[in-house]
């Protein structure tokens, strides 16, 4: 078996990766549109979807061209309808954390409800250990 030179194998180009000339089966339509089989054909009846091509006589193998299933997604609409804002991640997703002030909530004589803060804490003991003293 007689092994190519290396210069040669390098040589040769790569095989394209998007050719507007493959044709997809059924299975790969439904990947990537999204949309059910029984669903493309009720569009290709209304003829609004490309109507797949022949690959044998009988008429039993079809398939549809790469380029016409990527023109049809790129011609749908936009999913969100004009005049509604486009939904942002939350500001802890982008790595901006902002604590929020508590709220003071006060008891009916006016006294702070709940647990104190460490630095009221130390400053009540302070206050404490320098009039004890």
């Amino acid at each position: 078996m007689d092994t190519p030179p290396v210069s040669a194998v390098m040589a040769a180009p790569p095989p394209p990766m998007y050719s507007p000339r493959r044709i997809l089966k059924l299975d790969v339509v439904v990947a990537r549109t999204g949309v059910q089989a029984s669903t493309i054909y009720e569009l290709i009846g209304a003829s609004q979807f490309p109507p797949p091509k022949m690959l044998t006589p009988s008429g039993r193998a079809v398939g549809w061209l790469e380029s016409d299933i990527d023109d049809w997604i790129g011609s749908r609409p936009v999913a969100v309808p004009e005049g509604v804002v486009p939904w942002k991640p939350p500001a802890a997703a982008l790595g901006i954390v902002a604590e929020a002030p508590k709220p003071k909530t006060l008891s009916k004589n006016g006294k702070p409800v709940g647990r104190p803060s460490k630095a009221a804490l130390a400053a009540r003991l302070a206050a404490s250990a320098s009039s004890t003293s």
